[in-house]
């Protein structure tokens, strides 16, 4: 079967990308790692290896229409019976490939057919049950009605039609054969069923009686492939010569129909997933208790989040929660950038959620860029052409530059990538060099995104840099009142303070100058 000319399909792209971009997976820029984007993406096609989901996640949108788009889909799908469609619809499919998988490694004509039989069965009952939800449904989403369309011209077409009636004549044929097998000490006579007593059926329901609820099972799991031994062989090869006109018709039916799987439904099932999968993500976060939303995606540089936070640090706690049989705790932030504001410079103790705040301000703009619900109650949001990042490694042995020459090199490289389009999260650059150095290097960084107009996130150990000017936000993590040296993992927007937050650590572990001088003079 050739299929049916419908266009481009896709419920994923308005304009599908070209066929070499599915076969080889885009480039992904360091930040994919910088963001532990990996990770996320790592939880999200778990239980999805065989759709290949990964290289879609790679491929950011262009435009704010592709991305309302997807958004369209993703609300269709949240929490509504069109899930458990798609799910029915993509078991179907799966037995299809399962089915077709063993029908080659079937030795025996007629076996093999029979199971290319059955695949073509299911896989029309998966391709009309899908078109017949799809029309009872109430869907708005541009794709879905775009893909009921192009399914219901497929489903009516000449070709499907001559496909079903095939199948249908000979699965009618193959249902009719029935045949009895005699014993005779060691030889095996096969014939036509001419109404002999099923003693199968005499001995079950005799026993039923016995039955005891509760009483082990003793059912034997076959296992294995359903291949057949030379004697099953021989004595099929007798029943075909029995029944010429049915396996006649299962003939027919495979030659007529040598490939029948249509290339734009294979697809569809493919790209259905990446839906599928990141929906049973949203689940689970909300089901801890996290917030997920839908952004507002514009071309205004305006932002606006409410209670967002670190998707794969979240993940990574829901799944500590799983094991450890207690929820692991997710501080959320707010942020804001409005008018001439486009960096967002954070400051503050180590270890009080700065880095996890850069993270978060990344992953928010890469996941609402493929058009998926990001974390939070509220999120308007800039679509950005590409997320860059750069973050501090520790020495590369392999090519002798020190720490300080590799954070050069590497925020040059990412400079030269970055546009007024960009978002660019920084964090902690210049911290291998001497104060007085990385204050200048870092003005100099933040002078060229300036110029850019792009937005970021810088997170530094230099406050001076929080007044840069006057497209600099000043954020600053928090640390509990009463306690300096407990860390609340808010991020507060207000002057960065330079406290020495380790003068407070050193004075409550008895390290203060003081205090061991107090000790040495004992």
């Amino acid at each position: 079967m050739s299929g049916v000319p419908m266009g481009s399909a896709s419920v994923l792209f308005p304009s599908p990308p070209s066929p070499a971009t599915e076969i080889d997976p885009p480039t992904v820029p360091s930040s994919f790692t910088d963001l532990d984007f990996d990770q996320i993406v790592k939880a999200v096609v778990a239980g999805h290896d065989e759709y290949r989901l990964r290289p879609y996640f790679g491929l950011p949108l262009e435009s704010v229409d592709a991305v309302v788009y997807r958004q369209e889909v993703f609300a269709a799908l949240d929490g509504t019976p069109l899930t458990e469609t798609m799910d029915n619809f993509s078991d179907r499919m799966r037995s299809v490939r399962a089915m077709l998988t063993l029908a080659e490694e079937m030795r025996h004509r007629y076996q093999r057919r029979c199971w290319l039989l059955t695949a073509a069965a299911t896989y029309v009952g998966a391709v009309t049950g899908l078109l017949g939800e799809l029309e009872q449904a109430p869907v708005t989403a541009r794709a879905l009605v775009g893909w009921r369309e192009r399914l219901a011209r497929y489903v009516g077409s000449e070709a499907f039609e001559t496909l079903r009636q095939d199948m249908t004549e000979a699965r009618g044929a193959i249902a009719r054969v029935r045949y009895t097998l005699l014993f005779y000490a060691r030889v095996i006579r096969v014939r036509r069923f001419e109404g002999e007593t099923d003693y199968g059926e005499e001995i079950a329901s005799f026993f039923a009686r016995f039955q005891q609820r509760g009483g082990t099972d003793h059912h034997l799991e076959m296992s294995g492939r359903p291949t057949m031994n030379r004697l099953e062989q021989q004595v099929l090869d007798r029943v075909v010569a029995l029944f010429p006109d049915a396996f006649g018709a299962l003939d027919r039916f495979c030659e007529a129909h040598p490939v029948w799987l249509d290339q734009l439904v294979v697809r569809f099932d493919r790209e259905i997933q990446f839906y599928l999968a990141y929906l049973e993500v949203v689940r689970s976060l909300r089901a801890s208790g996290l917030p997920v939303c839908y952004p507002v995606l514009t071309s205004s540089k305006d932002e606006a989040v409410h209670s967002t936070y670190d998707l794969a640090l979240a993940l990574r706690r829901l799944a500590q929660s799983e094991e450890a049989g207690g929820p692991g705790a997710v501080v959320t932030n707010d942020y804001r950038l409005s008018g001439p504001e486009r960096i967002l410079v954070v400051t503050g103790p180590n270890q009080g959620g700065k880095t996890t705040f850069a993270r978060a301000f990344g992953q928010l703009h890469w996941l609402a860029a493929l058009g998926c619900p990001v974390p939070g109650v509220h999120a308007r949001l800039f679509l950005a052409d590409k997320v860059l990042s750069h973050f501090g490694l520790g020495e590369n042995l392999a090519d002798m530059r020190g720490r300080l020459e590799d954070d050069l090199v590497r925020v040059r490289e990412t400079l030269e990538q970055a546009s007024s389009g960009s978002v660019v999260v920084l964090n902690e650059i210049f911290s291998s060099t001497t104060l007085r150095d990385a204050t200048v290097l870092s003005r100099s960084v933040l002078a060229d995104l300036s110029a850019l107009d792009a937005l970021g996130v810088c997170v530094t150990f230099v406050d001076e840099l929080a007044s840069f000017d006057h497209k600099t936000v000043s954020m600053v993590a928090g640390v509990d009142a009463a306690d300096p040296t407990v860390r609340t993992f808010k991020l507060e927007r207000r002057p960065a303070d330079g406290r020495a937050y380790a003068v407070v650590l050193a004075e409550r572990y008895g390290l203060s100058h003081d205090r061991v001088k107090e000790r040495l003079a004992r």
